[in-house]
């Protein structure tokens, strides 16, 4: 009624590639049931084409509200300053060339999620010879309290991601989109598909990191072992998907951001 200009930016980055991606997700029709989730804004920021496709398609947005930036969040801009903003990292991270350090990053099980085999894939690599594991938990309010033998360490979020994905040799994931700042930082990642039912956006990209099965996880886990250089994705694929999810009007994402919301307040 003010005649005021609304704009939606993304929290976080969608990574998932199909519609159906709740536990309760039982619609047959394509827009069934997401009258509710309509985005009543003039403008709605999407990171990619591809995400924004999906949500016309589900009836969310129309075109004449899409406007396509990029990830403010995962760009190189602003993973520069959160990285210079970061506390010093806890004591239990300490470095130790002897053991193979692993970080594996949950995603809460609404999402499709296998919570049974998320923990047998945690005990099963708590078995692997000097090697030790922190899980983080959804930063989100998640719950996990499953024990695990003594070289597994379920962590907070007073233990900031980055400084987990700085710390670790390896990082697990199932559908968190901090894994792009993995991806940023060239480190090994496993794509534990295994663990849940939704398809994720890489997966038409690259399966090279993809964990299917616990004869993939124990694959992976001795190449690594015997070689801490092996790669799970080659340089190329992460270019790629990382232009094309994070950056596709180029690398100067947070100024697009600033000058398309700028623009309405001048």
């Amino acid at each position: 009624s003010n005649n005021i200009t609304t704009v939606a930016v993304p929290h976080g980055h969608n990574t998932l590639a199909n519609e159906l991606i709740w536990e309760n997700s039982m619609e047959t029709e394509i827009g069934d049931s997401h009258n509710q989730w309509k985005c009543f804004y003039d403008f709605v920021v999407f990171e990619n084409s591809i995400i924004a496709e999906r949500y016309k398609k589900m009836g969310l947005v129309q075109e004449e509200q899409i406007k396509i930036i990029g990830s403010s969040r995962f760009s190189d801009e602003w993973i520069n300053v959160l990285d210079s903003i970061l506390p010093a990292k806890p004591s239990l991270l300490e470095d130790d060339n002897n053991i193979l350090k692993i970080v594996f990053m949950l995603t809460k099980p609404k999402y499709n999620g296998h919570p049974l085999e998320v923990e047998r894939s945690i005990q099963y690599l708590s078995n692997f010879p000097n090697v030790k594991i922190i899980v983080k938990p959804h930063t989100r309010g998640m719950k996990f309290n499953k024990k695990f033998s003594s070289n597994v360490n379920i962590v907070d979020n007073e233990f900031h991601s980055p400084l987990l994905i700085d710390w670790a040799d390896v990082i697990l994931f199932t559908m968190t989109s901090v894994i792009f700042d993995c991806l940023k930082k060239d480190k090994p990642v496993l794509y534990m598909k295994s663990t849940h039912s939704n398809k994720l956006l890489s997966e038409n990209y690259f399966n090279s990191w993809e964990v299917h099965c616990r004869d993939d996880l124990r694959d992976f886990m001795w190449n690594i072992i015997q070689d801490r250089s092996f790669r799970t994705y080659s340089q190329e694929d992460r270019d790629r998907y990382c232009k094309i999810m994070i950056e596709p009007n180029g690398q100067d994402v947070l100024n697009q951001y600033a000058n398309f919301l700028l623009k309405f307040y001048n």
